[in-house]
Formats: structure tokens, sequence, C-alpha cells
């Protein structure tokens, strides 16, 4: 394959994953998430029928990390380090990370969305399964799990810039 196939090919997958994202921001009911998350759930459980095992997508008050986005970013920036691997290759890219916050701020079920390799992958995992506690998502007045993504920048941003 040439580069310029390569290159429409990542294109359109790209816009297929915005897409559906888009989508699914949309979706104002609750998603059933299987047993481990290797891709965004797709089924949809009507909003009179939640259980307990239900996991949201859009919702009322999302979860919140402490301090609101800027201490997210912080986080990210202080804990994340950039692997050797990806400094050599002067890797400039984001790993989107695909996690679940519990009903009590836990995080749980940390998959990676969309990865980079050279160890930025396991990187973005630590940094996410090392978050302290959120603050939990909220529809209808109930605490709920919520299927949060995130993206982690290598090498790591300053917020501040």
């Amino acid at each position: 394959m040439t580069n310029t196939k390569i290159q429409k090919m990542k294109y359109f997958f790209c816009c297929i994953f915005a897409l559906s994202l888009t989508y699914m921001l949309h979706a104002q009911e609750p998603v059933k998430t299987p047993e481990k998350i290797t891709t965004i759930p797709d089924k949809i459980t009507p909003a009179d029928s939640t259980s307990d095992d239900d996991v949201f997508l859009v919702v009322e008050n999302q979860p919140e990390f402490p301090g609101g986005m800027d201490s997210l970013m912080s986080y990210l920036y202080k804990n994340t380090h950039y692997p050797e691997a990806a400094s050599k290759a002067h890797i400039k890219r984001t790993v989107y990370m695909a996690f679940i916050v519990e009903t009590d701020g836990s995080i749980s079920t940390v998959k990676i969305a969309r990865g980079i390799g050279y160890g930025c992958d396991e990187e973005a995992v630590r940094v996410v399964q090392a978050m302290p506690t959120w603050k939990p998502a909220m529809n209808h007045g109930k605490v709920v799990r919520f299927l949060f993504t995130l993206p982690v920048r290598f090498p790591p941003e300053n917020p501040g810039n």
C-alpha cells in the first residue's frame, strides 16, 4: 500500500470513530456493558429499566476528578512518564483510554480505546489505574456507573501552557 492509501484509511477510521463517539454522546439512555469492555458498548437499555450494572454514557451530572478538569490535567502532567522508546522515536501522539467511574468513585475496567505503542499504552493504563477516587456520576438523583473516555498525551503537556 502506498502512503496515500494508508493515510486515507487512517482518516476514514478516525472519522468512523469520531462519528461513533458523537452518536453515543447524544444517546440519552444507559448502555449495558459486558463483563469486560473491549469496545464501546452498543446495547441500549431503556431508561425505565436501569439496574446497578448499567453503564451510562450521558448523565445529568458527569463524574468529576477531585478538583475538576484543571486538576485532572495537572495530575496527568505530573504523573505520566514519557517512555524511553517513545522519546527516542519522537512520538507526539495521544492514547485514548476508556474506563468506568463506579458508583463509589473508584476506577474500574480500564481499557485502551486507541493506543499508539512505544510503551505509551502501558503508561496511560498505569496512570489511569492510579487515579484517586472521583465524585461519581448522577442521573435522575441516583448515583450511576459512567463510561469515561480520556485522552492521555505523549509527551505529557503542561496544562499551564
